[in-house]
């Protein structure tokens, strides 16, 4: 075994007992003892000092003053020794207990499911405003990720949800940004008018549905039978106006055609004046919508002076319509 020298020290006079005996005097004896230092050239050896786990023990060695290598000691197996056998933990365990002769080196695992948590990013325990639930942390479901809301079904902005004959439905907040449904204005109070709203009516749109305040009262617009609402070409002599119930104009476009007709007439009777004369009269028709007569005078009043037939020119005119003008 190797001689250590621990340092220089003054050590305290230790006393000696003094003995009673008959042939000795009966008194103390006291002897200073001095240590002096002795020096490396003396071949005694130091120890390098050191405590484990603080300073520099590098391996843990002991060396002596005068650079022998000394005795090494072996961390891993100082650790081992003493229960430090944790050198890695599943999560959400993590190593605790540190070995004080080799940092790798811990004595147990202990679970820490926040940290285990908030290291793998599910960082949030509620979510803000406008985000929702994203996923949860399998070790503590207290912990979660979290994601902007994604607000299924409300897909306007404000100025569309509130467009022309639409309003707000409801709105939902989507991170910063927020969303709206829509629905038709229902317009209470207005109605739909099948002649349309009165001059001056407040008008209210649900959805393309104009309605109003209040209708004007309806009236029939169409031309009777036989006229129209369109003008009569310049051709027409004969124009007939007219309106419907609602004052709107209607028209009668009318021209005439006359006929000539050369016709005989059958005699109808002599008629005598008293005189030595006779009158011949003659009836027929000229065209499909006149009646003719005529007569003459005979020389004498013998009816056999009157001629069966007569010879006439007669004229008829007809009425037709003259088709309006298309616009």
């Amino acid at each position: 075994m190797r001689n250590l020298l621990l340092s220089t020290v003054t050590l305290l006079v230790v006393p000696a007992v003094g003995l009673a005996a008959p042939d000795f005097s009966s008194h103390t004896h006291t002897t200073p003892i001095e240590l002096k230092p002795i020096s490396s050239s003396s071949g005694l050896k130091l120890a390098g000092v050191c405590f484990l786990g603080y300073g520099d023990c590098s391996d843990g060695g002991f060396g002596s003053i005068d650079g022998d290598d000394g005795y090494v000691v072996d961390t891993t197996k100082q650790c081992q020794n003493e229960g430090y056998s944790v050198t890695a933990c599943s999560l959400p365990a993590y190593p605790s207990g540190q070995c004080p002769y080799n940092d790798k080196y811990f004595a147990k695992c202990v679970e820490d499911r926040p940290r285990a948590c908030n290291e793998t990013g599910f960082t949030e325990t509620q979510c803000s405003s406008g985000m929702v639930v994203d996923t949860t942390c399998s070790y503590d479901a207290n912990y979660k990720k979290c994601k902007c809301n994604p607000c299924s079904g409300y897909t306007y902005t404000y100025a569309q949800a509130t467009a022309q004959g639409y309003v707000a439905d409801g709105s939902c907040q989507s991170c910063s940004e927020t969303k709206y449904k829509r629905k038709e204005n229902p317009c209470s109070g207005y109605t739909t008018c099948e002649c349309g709203g009165e001059i001056g009516s407040a008008v209210c749109y649900s959805g393309s549905t104009q309605k109003f305040k209040s209708c004007k009262k309806c009236c029939d617009d169409t031309c009777p039978s036989g006229w129209t609402d369109t003008i009569c070409p310049s051709n027409a002599s004969k124009t007939q106006t007219g309106t419907t119930e609602c004052g709107n104009a209607c028209y009668k476009c009318q021209n005439s055609n006359t006929s000539y007709y050369t016709i005989t007439i059958n005699l109808a009777q002599t008629v005598g004046d008293g005189t030595d004369r006779c009158q011949c009269i003659y009836t027929g028709s000229c065209g499909p919508n006149s009646h003719i007569s005529s007569s003459k005078w005979c020389p004498s009043q013998s009816t056999a002076l009157c001629p069966s037939t007569e010879t006439s020119v007669c004229s008829e005119t007809e009425t037709y319509e003259v088709p309006p003008l298309n616009h």
